[in-house]
């Protein structure tokens, strides 16, 4: 079924603006709106692939309910003049990404998205409206109309609705009009909540039944309905949605369209949105390369089968006899930089579309994949015939941009990548890994040229625009990015080694690559039958939960709304206020935590646990399984953390909650295939063993050789308790924070707010912390100063981090400057100590010739997937190779578990 989205304009631009933080260009005007909403255009477009799209718009000024009403939306606060500002720029974005936009004066966007759904009807397309105004779940439809919750990714269909409300879609205009609307100053019935409106509708089946029936209704209740007769049948005409717009609907004219490149580029300037320009930059003026051959005129222009000339060169080959010339050359340079044009950006599930190879400056682009069928292309199995054994072979260099992807691309399609060399993406992130790696921005700083050219946008059609594009077009891309790859190549070449950063380069993060593109080719395997049971036992405790905190609030209310929790919290229920936001009373984590002696603090907290859980978690990942398979496959990121740390996303699998109840619960849906185990193993206070080493400090080096408890050891010494003496929990706890927050550049007055103690005791905790760990101290001092100095720190392996914040002139930015001088040495080793562990492992099984898996590395943690006959044997490799990846002062110690799924591993 053809999909088509419709999307609310006002609501997201509006929940945007509230929920980024200021965005201005360089004139000051402020666009963080604008950003948010394009974000989500752009990702629907890529993400979903609609076959048609539509933004609709409120026209700016009163519509027909004000003349039913002319109090409708009354008491609203004046639109924020930073907001107004950005409206007609989010009108000027769908024009600059090719979108259809729809307003009609006198008209609201939920009523035009009511008339082109109901114009949808019978067309054989599915209707999917993006909004989060609950009015439009009116419109519901099994299959046929779907309602998105971006902000919550929710998807509503009638179901959906029945769950969350107890009455179908088409009976929520009358519990809403019975119900009324504050934030539209739609009056309701006085005294008539959301639960009681759908008992109501429930009981009676209309509106009309209820007010029918007043009189029957016992106590007050009949009463406020007797007297409200009026009142709701108005609040339903201001309710209900308009789906007879006078609008000219032809479904063809909102057929989604390809993002015109240029358009596009010139708006994200023209805003500055730099990291969307950086993705999606395709101005063909900027190419500075002036010569382009392709198979007519390459042997007039470069003579034939010649590969020098002075300026650069751009050919498109076409031909298997041309391909073999070029196959022989690369094997006589003994290197080739690489650039892969795909369908779509997940490497795992795309199709190759073109693939550019460059020696020296001689790009030539095999034009594979394009939907032009009237064009002279590669037939891929032509090209891995003659190029398969250069891509597999040792002695052939390759070097790239992103290197984990292109092999994720070439395993998948059976070549293979091998002699993976030079990524210069990583080089970037080793030279400083604050600045942007990405190549049209390096090409930009290092080159004079733009790399990233021709008709290059990841368009929202169901294919990708390069397979859309010309041959030409894509040569113009890729070539500028594999001939900017070569040369950018040889000037991180030569700064590696001025900057002594050989050996973390290419025996630490390039020797990663191979190894986390099978971890994210293996994936992890769910059990999707758990899921969908552990999603109905949250789903149940939610409603336990919800229920709980309407009894303690007395009233029924928006949970999810930050204005009406905080009206229960601090006026209803008189809590006391910790602190204040720009909008009212906060009523963030640590606003609840603090308040949490208090019972209805503690659900909350409960609840935003679990509807966490299911919305970041549980509900994606059933998509996914649903329609990729049980395994999931994330991304590991090389470059993105300052510290060295690898990240993940989509999903984010290092992020799984693990410390409470139901984070452990959800766990147990990874498991290990049949006949196979999870064995995981977790560096035991890895940052506190580093800061060890690296103060030198004797104390701490004898209590981690002693293999006694760092942190009761510590409690010991800093508390005067002899060895003997009982030590209570308390102190064991505060000893702990005090260890951990040093790391961090804890001070005094941020251990007191942990610990809930004085402040003139938190500071004295951390007095006698440093007299008897004075050498912790005395690094401290010194990291500090020669970071202020020399303007970045080191980790023990060499990884460089630049700190600029030391030399502001603003204490607080400075105050953070010093704290990140102080982790990034500690947090830094750690990340690469594990992450040449990952290596030492990995070597071992290929050695030994294992079929055990890598899975996951999740920070001092690493899950492996082990046959059970391998089982033994991988236990003594992973703790020998683990705990000894380095030479230090200190001992290693790995803890190691086993289980038949995550959430169920049991030390070993």
């Amino acid at each position: 079924m053809k999909k088509f989205f419709i999307i609310d304009g006002n609501a997201y631009i509006h929940r945007a603006y509230h929920a980024l933080p200021p965005l201005s260009t360089s004139n000051n005007r402020q666009v963080n709106a604008v950003y948010g909403f394009v974000k989500l255009l752009l990702k629907i477009k890529n993400s979903f692939k609609p076959d048609y799209m539509a933004v609709c718009f409120d026209y700016p000024s009163k519509n027909f309910r004000h003349e039913i009403f002319k109090d409708y939306k009354a008491n609203r606060k004046p639109l924020d003049k930073a907001l107004i500002s950005q409206m007609p720029i989010a009108r000027e974005a769908v024009k600059a990404l090719n979108v259809v936009g729809i307003e009609i004066k006198g008209y609201e966007a939920d009523d035009l998205i009511a008339t082109v759904t109901g114009n949808n009807k019978g067309s054989g397309v599915q209707t999917v409206i993006v909004t989060g105004d609950k009015d439009i779940l009116q419109l519901a439809e099994d299959e046929t109309v779907l309602i998105w919750n971006y902000s919550k990714d929710i998807m509503y269909d009638t179901k959906k609705v029945e769950e969350k409300y107890g009455v179908a879609p088409k009976q929520l205009s009358d519990i809403f009009a019975l119900m009324g609307d504050a934030s539209d100053n739609i009056p309701g019935i006085k005294g008539i909540g959301e639960k009681t409106a759908v008992k109501l509708i429930e009981k009676f089946g209309n509106l009309e039944n209820v007010l029918q029936n007043a009189d029957s209704v016992k106590g007050n209740m009949g009463k406020l309905l007797s007297h409200g007769k009026e009142q709701a049948l108005l609040s339903r005409k201001l309710i209900e949605l308009n789906r007879r717009v006078p609008l000219d609907y032809k479904l063809g004219e909102f057929e989604s369209k390809d993002i015109d490149a240029g358009k596009a580029v010139s708006f994200f300037e023209k805003y500055e949105f730099k990291s969307l320009l950086a993705k999606y930059s395709v101005k063909e003026h900027e190419l500075q390369f002036p010569v382009i051959l392709n198979e007519t005129h390459r042997n007039e222009e470069a003579g034939s089968g010649s590969f020098v000339t002075d300026k650069p060169v751009f050919e498109v080959v076409n031909s298997q006899e041309r391909a073999a010339e070029v196959a022989e050359k690369i094997e006589q340079a003994g290197i080739f930089a690489l650039k892969t044009v795909r369908s779509t950006l997940d490497s795992l599930k795309t199709r190759i579309v073109g693939i550019s190879l460059c020696v020296e400056n001689k790009a030539f682009y095999f034009p594979i994949g394009h939907n032009d069928l009237t064009a002279r292309q590669v037939i891929f199995e032509d090209f891995k015939d003659i190029f398969a054994p250069l891509f597999f072979s040792d002695k052939i260099k390759k070097i790239g941009h992103d290197l984990k992807q292109e092999r994720n691309i070439y395993s998948m399609s059976g070549v293979g990548l091998n002699n993976i060399y030079f990524d210069i993406m990583l080089a970037s992130y080793c030279l400083n890994p604050a600045k942007s790696h990405c190549i049209t921005d390096m090409s930009k700083e290092y080159l004079d040229f733009t790399a990233g050219v021709g008709s290059y946008a990841w368009k929202g059609s169901k294919k990708s625009s390069f397979a859309n594009s010309s041959i030409e077009a894509g040569a113009k891309y890729a070539n500028s990015i594999s001939a900017a790859v070569f040369a950018i190549y040889k000037i991180f070449d030569f700064q590696i080694k001025e900057k002594k950063l050989s050996l973390l380069f290419f025996d630490t993060e390039m020797s990663l690559v191979e190894i986390l593109s099978e971890m994210e080719i293996s994936g992890i395997k769910v059990d999707l039958p758990f899921l969908r049971n552990f999603n109905e036992k949250i789903v149940y405790e939610l409603k336990i939960i919800e229920n709980n905190i309407y009894k303690i609030a007395g009233i029924e209310f928006n949970i999810n709304s930050q204005k009406q929790l905080s009206s229960v919290m601090f006026e209803k229920l008189n809590l006391p206020v910790i602190k204040k936001t720009k909008t009212g009373y906060s009523t963030d984590e640590e606003v609840l935590v603090e308040l949490s002696s208090h019972e209805f603090p503690a659900e909350i907290l409960k609840y935003r646990e679990l509807q966490k859980l299911k919305s970041t978690y549980i509900d994606p990942l059933t998509d996914y399984c649903v329609y990729y398979g049980s395994r999931i496959h994330t991304i590991f990121n090389q470059a993105v953390t300052t510290t060295g740390r690898l990240s993940s996303t989509e999903p984010n699998l290092q992020n799984i909650p693990v410390k409470s109840a139901y984070g452990k619960e959800f766990r147990k849906a990874f498991v290990p295939e049949r006949n196979k185990i999870f064995i995981s193993a977790d560096y035991s206070q890895i940052d506190l063993r580093v800061l060890a080493h690296i103060s030198q400090d004797t104390k701490f080096i004898e209590a981690f050789k002693a293999g006694t408890d760092i942190h009761s050891a510590t409690a010991r010494e800093i508390f005067n308790i002899p060895e003997g003496y009982p030590l209570t929990d308390s102190l064991r706890s505060a000893a702990k924070s005090i260890n951990f927050g040093i790391i961090y550049g804890m001070s005094p007055f941020g251990l007191s707010k942990q610990l809930n103690i004085p402040f003139g005791k938190a500071k004295e905790y951390i007095d006698g912390y440093f007299e008897r760990y004075d050498k912790v101290k005395f690094w401290m001092e010194q990291i500090v100063k020669q970071a202020s100095e020399d303007g970045y720190v080191r980790t023990i392996t060499g990884r460089i981090r630049y700190i600029p914040e030391l030399r502001s002139t603003n204490a607080q930015v400075r105050k953070a400057g010093e704290r990140m001088a102080l982790n990034t040495p500690v947090q830094g080793s750690s990340a690469d100590i594990i992450k040449i562990a990952m290596i030492s492992v990995y070597n071992e099984i290929k050695l030994k010739g294992y079929k055990s898996l890598m899975l996951l590395q999740v920070h001092d943690d690493l899950l492996f997937e082990v046959p059970d006959g391998e089982s033994e044997n991988m236990i003594s490799i992973i703790k020998n190779k683990m705990e000894n990846p380095l030479h230090l002062s200190i001992p290693i110690v790995v803890d190691i578990k086993a289980g038949r799924n995550w959430g169920e591993m049991k030390k070993i």
